[in-house]
């Protein structure tokens, strides 16, 4: 994209917005613009530079270049725009482009700023002047390319003379390579500020004392390499109140961080309103976090393998995610027992969850552990006993369980799962059973995630939890069933671990009772059945199978099944054990890549719901059922299907179906116009049925509307030569020719009749060298693979230009052919 040059003569023009365009440069006639006042250039990825004199353009109040990121520098003549109110980003040049000190003519910016490329500012080594103190910001971003450590009193004199206004209310320094920060950092007279980003600060070995910024709310320090200690000098001397409004703290990628002294004592109040608290990547982390965190509603730890998380009492706490951390403990208030506590499970590398039935996590909602190698159980073994559920009322609020590659975990309290909303557990080798888990007279359980578990051989015995709704399984590749239709008594050892008893007496049908309306699984590889009982809950209306190879059965469906998806299961003959139900309310049926799949169940036709029904890579299929497809607005996709050798004989019959995809079905030879529903709007056809349809007559079909044909290799042009006259439909709107690879010229004759087609396509059509003439309601023409015919659609030059000149919308492989032309040249 690019403007003319006589954009210059719009001498009255006062608003630009190219946001968001793929121009390159603007041309220098824009800085004759007098009366520009707004300038938008935001996310213009492609645009290099700015015009060289936009000094001139002396009423320009806004201008946004955010997200432009070629722009290097700003042009030397910025300065003169003494009426801008609004920049998004001052770009320090490098030799001729505008200086930091520019920035100094600009009195009237407010509002937002960033000041990037700072480590070009190499002429303010002499100067003490203040650049921003008369500039009424309130968020103000100071980045450097890179934290280079070479040069630490050059940049610690620019940020010096960057301090901005104190009613600033959001800071952020990336990149600074100085050692310690400017003394304005952190200074109480900033009473406005509320956000404060550090990041990337390489070099810096020291915090300011944050803690006095009154109104800070949102603090992130991220990737400073060197800091080992936060302690007293972030907190400052003397003060009582701490973070008196930080809500959320978030410490990342500290590679060396060792030590964080929190100076708690019975006088001092640190994080008084501290509700977000996020620790990541900060390997060498290992002494204990703050105890009095009062307020604290979200709490995550990622990353920190030498950190023992410890804590007496997180009464407002909501969540909860403890990911590869070296283990938790629970305990009283600091005192010395709490510390040999802590003390004693970082010696043995041994994380346990203590005490859990403390009281002080009523409000914990959601609760996330990943990566505790040693977790062998949530709880002490003593509390897996029978009045486990009394235990967990401590709990009463829980709703999510994340857990994640905890390779020794092996058990869960009776009850436990059930209790919760939604469970997911990924990657525990260890666990065999989620039985004990799973039972409890009054589950809450509605979203159960099952990933990566390979010693599970079954889900659950008896009966699912009452209240689960959907059940997702994957990747168990010890997996054969996904649940059982006995029911067992849990014994425990005196090591606390279970034998299951088989309870023969047991109703094997009690799926009936569950509410289970979704079921995924994919990758489980030894799986041959769903229950063994071979009955599904009455209420599954989503049945999503993906990947099982052992899998010879559904059992019998369930008569409220409303979409069924089959994908890569070779030993499934059928998709159930006797016929489809009258009536039963399908609307979606996908079976896909199901070698061994030989036939589609009776009572297809009667599925009066039926919206959408794909079958592909099936090559054992050879008919589908005697009385064929239900008479619905259905659309039909049929693919690779070897074997099949025709569809339904009454598919004339079949007045509301609107839509067929037929190819790759070789044993499908020969079709008439009368075998196609007379209403059917799309069609795609395979090549073995092009001829004999072709020589029939297209002009039958009165309301298609598009037309796909797949792959004719023996085709010179198109229509062949020997079919004299073709009529196609003149309602046709949009026509896609396929796979041609021998396919050389196209009959303008047939072409320019078709006055309604809007949409042409060619793809994989090697040969083509010319295009037909085209008929002037074409608004659309895409090409893709067609080599030959590319650089014959050359604007002005090309042989085939002059056919393609009136379409609005002409694309090769992809591109719009005028970007196609400017990369090219």
């Amino acid at each position: 994209m690019e403007l003319p040059n006589s954009i210059g003569d719009l001498r009255h023009l006062r608003y630009i917005n190219l946001s968001e365009t793929q121009i390159k440069c603007l041309p220098e006639s824009t800085c004759s613009l007098f009366n520009l006042q707004s300038l938008m250039l935001r996310n213009c990825f492609c645009l290099e530079k700015l015009p060289l004199d936009m000094g001139n353009l002396i009423n320009l109040r806004h201008l946004d270049v955010r997200g432009s990121i070629l722009i290097r520098e700003m042009p030397l003549g910025v300065k003169k725009l003494k009426c801008l109110k609004t920049l998004s980003n001052f770009i320090v040049g490098k030799g001729i482009g505008s200086s930091l000190k520019d920035l100094r003519s600009l009195k009237f910016l407010c509002g937002e700023l960033c000041i990037s490329s700072l480590e070009n500012a190499v002429d303010c080594q002499d100067t003490t002047e203040m650049i921003l103190c008369d500039k009424d910001l309130e968020v103000l971003v100071l980045e450097w390319s890179s934290s280079n450590p070479s040069q630490d009193e050059a940049v610690k004199i620019v940020l010096d003379i960057l301090q901005p206004q104190k009613n600033l209310k959001e800071l952020t320094i990336k990149n600074y390579g100085g050692q310690k920060l400017s003394s304005w950092i952190g200074d109480p007279s900033f009473s406005n500020m509320v956000v404060m980003k550090l990041d990337g600060c390489e070099n810096c070995t020291t915090l300011p004392s944050l803690a006095l910024l009154g109104s800070l709310q949102n603090l992130t320090i991220r990737l400073m390499g060197k800091i080992k200690k936060i302690g007293g000098e972030i907190y400052g001397e003397g003060c009582s109140k701490s973070f008196q409004s930080l809500r959320t703290l978030f410490f990342e990628n500290l590679q060396e961080w060792e030590h964080w002294d929190p100076v708690e004592n019975g006088h001092v109040q640190r994080f008084p309103c501290l509700q977000r608290l996020s620790i990541s990547q900060c390997p060498k982390l290992s002494e204990r976090l703050p105890n009095h965190l009062p307020l604290l509603d979200n709490l995550v730890i990622n990353g920190c393998e030498q950190l023992v998380v410890s804590f007496s009492s997180l009464p407002m706490l909501r969540s909860l995610e403890i990911n590869r951390c070296k283990g938790v403990v629970c305990c009283s208030p600091v005192n010395s027992k709490a510390r040999n506590s802590m003390s004693t499970a970082r010696e043995s590398n041994f994380p346990v969850f203590r005490s859990w039935s403390r009281k002080g996590f009523q409000k914990l909602e959601r609760l996330s552990i990943v990566g505790c190698q040693e977790l062998m159980h949530l709880w002490p073994n003593k509390i897996c006993s029978e009045n486990a559920p009394q235990k967990l009322r401590c709990f009463t609020s829980l709703q999510e369980l994340h857990l994640k590659e905890l390779p020794n975990l092996v058990s869960f309290p009776d009850g436990l799962l059930s209790i919760l909303s939604r469970v997911i557990i990924s990657q525990c080798d260890a666990l065999t059973s989620l039985h004990e888990g799973l039972k409890h007279s009054k589950a809450r359980l509605k979203y159960l995630g099952v990933y990566g578990c390979p010693s599970l051989t079954f889900i659950v015995r008896g009966c699912l939890p009452s209240s689960l709704k959907h059940l997702s399984v994957g990747r168990c590749e010890n997996l054969v069933c996904i649940w059982e239709g006995r029911e067992d008594v849990c014994t425990s050892s005196p090591s606390s671990s279970y034998t299951l008893v088989h309870r023969d007496d047991v109703d094997t049908t009690t799926t009936t009772t569950s509410l289970l309306y979704k079921l995924n699984i994919q990758e489980c590889h030894s799986l041959t059945h769903l229950s063994s009982t071979d009955q599904l809950p009455s209420t599954l209306a989503e049945l999503s199978i993906s990947c099982c190879s052992s899998l010879g059965t559904l059992g019998q469906l369930s008569k409220g099944l409303v979409s069924l998806f089959i994908n890569k299961c070779p030993k499934l003959e059928s998709l159930a054990a006797g016929s489809f139900d009258c009536n039963m309310p399908i609307e979606i049926l996908s079976i896909q890549r199901c070698e061994n799949l030989k036939s589609i169940p009776e009572g297809l036709h009667t599925l009066c719901k039926l919206r959408r029904m794909s079958i592909h890579e099936c090559p054992s299929l050879v008919s589908f059922p005697k009385y064929g497809f239900p008479d619905t607005d259905l659309e039909v996709h049929i693919f690779g299907c070897e074997k099949l050798q025709a569809l339904p004989s009454r598919m004339h019959a079949l007045k509301s179906i609107r839509h067929l995809a037929l190819y790759l079905c070789p044993n499908i030879e020969s079709f008439t116009a009368e075998d196609f529903p007379s209403n059917l709007q799309s069609l795609t056809l395979p090549l073995s049925i092009y001829r004999p349809l072709s020589e029939c007559g297209w002009h039958k079909l009165t309301s298609l509307r598009s037309l796909r044909i797949w792959g004719l290799p023996d085709a010179i042009s198109f229509p062949e030569k020997k079919i004299l006259e073709i009529k196609f439909p003149i309602s046709l709107n949009r026509l896609s020719v396929l796979c041609f690879l021998e396919l050389k010229y196209l009959s303008s004759k047939t072409f320019q009749v078709l006055t309604s087609l809007q949409f042409l396509t060619f793809s994989e059509c090697p040969n083509l060298t010319s295009l037909p003439d085209l008929p002037p309601s074409l608004l659309s023409l895409h090409i893709y693979k067609c080599p030959l015919i590319e650089k014959q659609c050359k604007r002005n030059e090309g042989q085939e230009w002059s056919k393609i000149v009136h379409i609005p919308c002409v694309k090769v492989d992809g591109k719009f052919i005028y970007t196609l032309e400017e990369e090219m040249s």
